[in-house]
């Protein structure tokens, strides 16, 4: 019986491994609703998973906060890893396809990084 403890031991040191590398910091977040803003707080980049709830013209854009409030401030973002110009897309979105969102900033000066998604 002590060697089946002994063999637990690594094993045990391997799950907390595979669960501290999916903690939330690199988690991404997922998003169903059109006219859906998500936000992922004060980090360089942040990413969304939008699943598609029908066929239409879709918008994306990316946007920092301070304080709730709108801010000035220089933050990209790309649509399955395309970059997308002055931080918004237009897009096609099929029902049922999911797309990566990506939103990113250089400096973190800002309280909010967020990522919206809206008809145009």
């Amino acid at each position: 019986m002590a060697d089946d403890g002994k063999r637990a031991q690594p094993l045990g040191r391997a799950v907390i491994a595979v669960v501290l590398a999916g903690s939330p910091a690199g988690a991404v977040d997922r998003v169903e609703a059109v006219g859906a803003v998500s936000c992922g707080g004060r980090v360089k980049s942040y990413a969304v998973d939008f699943l598609a709830p029908d066929s239409e013209a879709l918008e994306a854009g990316a946007k920092a906060l301070v304080r709730e409030l709108e801010v000035d401030r220089r933050v990209r973002l790309s649509l399955d890893g395309r970059s997308c110009a002055e931080s918004h897309c237009s897009f096609r979105a099929s029902k049922g396809q999911t797309y990566r969102l990506v939103a990113e900033s250089e400096r973190v000066d800002f309280d909010q990084i967020c990522i919206v998604i809206s008809r145009p």
